[in-house]
């Protein structure tokens, strides 16, 4: 055939266009949100490598291309749960489903975002579909959650508890601890540790029972569970009695304070059974989780107003350099005093009063001009964010997001159920903890 009658093939496809470079692809991750940052950090190495900079990911979580922050550096919310003690409320209605409620930051685009379409389905889900497996969650730390089985008359659901993490969407099962219905639910204390308090592993979960405290033992009863026990058959260890000599016939103040944990000990508000002036009448016990020993923090009650007793008075937190703070409400007027433990010696010293009651009335104008106190309800570990809410002499009038070092307030829309679990992720941290391939 000659040459002249070949056909000529004309090709139709077209040449792939160029890869785009890596600075215009960050400055796309960096316009984009904390999803597609996440996802195209795991397209990629050498696109993962730019994006887990430190450089990067403060830019991303301060002030972004765009002038807002595509990545909130934390989020605090609260997980609706089932309390036992107020079981009586619901009069056989199933308590709600797990499902995570965003308090703050509340007006930043990136944050809403983020909870809304990411957070919030993860969540719901926990150990499983909660409207399904019936967990509910029972405490939180550092951005894990653990989930305990709801109880039924039904004998083949069994019991147990599922620590999760719902940004990883590692689920960990474990029973619940051997011995646990020796004594009543109120006597006992669950408290979540993680891999930043120094124990050593993703997670450790610890149940202290208080029941000691009012027979002639005079201790408390502390087991747990770590990541490493629960990799393996989920052990338990075994239950430990430590003396608590100084705190004999006390109470864990249970409805208005959770546990504080610094530095590997762990701190709860105590009530001794008596006189609300009696000098003795409230302080910290302490348990040092490495060393298995308790030990007593005095309150200086000769100088603290009375109006904390009841409801929601006070609460027990943390500052960002992990000192032990206490929040009072004040006796005259919408008050907040925040008191500061200096140093085993030195003791407590007044930090600040917090005047709530301009900046409360500017929120919620139709606020009615008499209402007898303020309800703590959640205070994130070393954030200085508290969650509040103002009861009026017969109904409930609000609740409100303060942060303690910078004042700013603003007031939550949606309504905060009795026994909400408080739940935090620190997502800058998550970022820079994470590893380049």
């Amino acid at each position: 055939m000659s040459s002249s009658r070949k056909r000529c093939h004309v090709s139709t496809s077209t040449a792939p266009p160029p890869p785009l470079p890596p600075d215009v692809l960050l400055e796309i991750v960096a316009r984009s949100d904390a999803v597609t940052l996440i996802r195209c950090a795991a397209c990629c190495k050498l696109l993962r490598r730019d994006i887990l900079s430190p450089a990067f990911i403060r830019r991303v979580c301060s002030h972004g291309a765009g002038g807002a922050a595509i990545v909130p550096p934390r989020l605090f919310g609260i997980l609706p749960s089932h309390d036992p003690f107020r079981a009586a409320e619901y009069r056989g209605i199933p308590p709600p489903a797990a499902f995570f409620s965003l308090t703050h930051p509340a007006t930043t685009p990136s944050a809403a975002n983020f909870s809304e379409m990411h957070l919030a389905p993860l969540l719901s889900r926990g150990g499983g579909d909660p409207r399904a497996c019936f967990y509910d969650p029972f405490t939180s730390r550092n951005g894990l959650v653990a989930l305990k089985l709801r109880p039924t008359n039904s004998r083949r659901r069994k019991s147990g508890i599922c620590v999760y993490d719902p940004m990883a969407g590692d689920r960990t099962l474990v029973p619940d601890p051997p011995g646990a219905t020796n004594s009543p639910p109120y006597y006992q204390a669950y408290v979540l540790l993680t891999a930043s308090d120094g124990i050593g592993c993703s997670f450790l979960l610890l149940m202290a029972d208080f029941a000691g405290l009012m027979d002639a033992s005079c201790s408390i009863k502390v087991q747990s569970v770590s990541s490493d026990d629960a990799g393996g058959r989920g052990k338990w260890s075994p239950a430990t009695s430590v003396s608590c000599d100084r705190s004999q016939g006390s109470y864990r103040r249970h409805s208005s304070c959770s546990a504080v944990v610094l530095d590997g000990c762990i701190h709860w508000l105590m009530v001794r059974s008596g006189d609300i002036r009696s000098d003795d009448y409230l302080h910290v016990l302490t348990y040092k989780v490495g060393a298995a020993t308790a030990g007593r923090i005095e309150l200086p009650m000769d100088r603290l107003p009375k109006s904390y007793y009841g409801d929601g008075g006070i609460r027990l937190g943390s500052t960002p350099d992990g000192r032990l703070t206490m929040l009072f409400r004040e006796t005259q007027g919408l008050k907040i005093s925040v008191w500061l433990r200096l140093s085993a010696d030195a003791g407590w010293a007044p930090h600040v009063v917090i005047d709530v009651e301009t900046p409360l009335r500017s929120l919620m104008p139709e606020i009615r001009p008499s209402y007898p106190w303020i309800r703590f309800e959640s205070l994130w570990d070393r954030s200085g964010v508290l969650l509040f809410s103002v009861v009026g002499e017969r109904d409930l009038q609000g609740f409100f997001v303060l942060d303690i070092e910078t004042k700013e307030m603003h007031k939550v829309d949606s309504y905060v159920p009795y026994g909400a679990i408080p739940f935090d992720v620190d997502l800058e941290s998550r970022l820079l903890a994470m590893k380049s391939f």
